[in-house]
């Protein structure tokens, strides 16, 4: 995996060519793991806007109630994609 990080860096990636354990084992590492870390670190600036500016924007609460319930759909989809690819695909030594 991390050939294929420094392999992006300027160049295109053919991932047709990939197996598919090996783009699950990408595509988890490179963008869902940047998706939880967003769906962390997002939440606490939005509560911010809202106590400093929501008394003049009244929208913000709307938006924060928004992505924090994406964001918990989000979570499950990837966790059920997860569970689903272990059940087609069991680690080694398991049936």
């Amino acid at each position: 995996m991390d050939h294929v990080s420094r392999q992006t860096e300027g160049q295109a990636i053919d991932f047709q060519s990939w197996s598919p354990d090996l783009l699950a084992d990408y595509i988890e590492k490179k963008h869902h793991r940047y998706v939880e870390q967003m769906i962390e670190t997002i939440p606490p600036f939005l509560d911010k806007l809202c106590k400093v500016h929501g008394s003049n924007h009244p929208e913000l609460y709307e938006i924060t109630k928004e992505f924090k319930t994406s964001a918990l759909e989000l979570s499950n989809h990837m966790q059920k994609g997860r569970i689903n690819l272990v059940s087609l695909h069991p680690p080694n030594g398991s049936c």
